[in-house]
């Protein structure tokens, strides 16, 4: 584990130095617009699997954009995690190296309160990685050509909650809900 966080910090040091990834103080306005626009794009990836499931007269399935519509509404979660920590990041990989930083691997002396929270930061790890999936299959489905052909079950099921999570998470530090102001 050591190695691998040696390896996140290096990864968010470069993308720091190579202006991926900026310090801008925190930013509640820019983190409220990056969950609404989560919400939004959860809801057209709903409504869009299930014009895929009805086939109404006339309609093109569009897997492809299921798993777009999904993948954003989980990036725009994570970019407001990042406004609410004062980052902006220009960069997905960087976004998602970030976010590993901030919330599974930030060093420093481990607290007794530290130690309780590994296992909340074993759990946000694997939504940030499901997130990393997501990524990947967000290029497959805007660049290949088997796109008819996409699985879309696995991001469907990953979406909401990401987002739902990175929610309940910015509610436990704020102490609010930050979509309800």
């Amino acid at each position: 584990m050591v190695r691998h966080v040696r390896n996140v910090k290096y990864d968010v040091e470069e993308k720091i130095k190579d202006g991926r990834l900026k310090q801008t103080g925190i930013d509640h306005a820019l983190a409220h617009g990056h969950f609404l626009k989560a919400y939004h794009d959860l809801e057209v990836m709903e409504n869009l699997d299930r014009l895929n499931s009805e086939r109404p007269k006339g309609w093109v399935p569009c897997p492809d954009w299921v798993v777009v519509s999904a993948y954003y509404g989980m990036y725009h979660a994570a970019l407001a995690m990042l406004a609410l920590k004062g980052w902006k990041s220009d960069d997905h990989d960087a976004t998602i190296a970030m976010l590993k930083y901030i919330y599974v691997y930030q060093e420093g002396k481990l607290t007794l309160a530290d130690v309780q929270k590994l296992e909340k930061a074993k759990t946000l790890l694997d939504e940030i990685n499901k997130l990393a999936k997501a990524k990947v299959m967000r290029k497959d489905a805007s660049y290949g050509v088997d796109f008819l052909e996409i699985d879309v079950r696995d991001i469907l099921r990953d979406a909401r909650p990401f987002v739902e999570r990175m929610r309940l998470l910015l509610k436990e530090e704020l102490g609010y809900d930050l979509l309800s102001r």
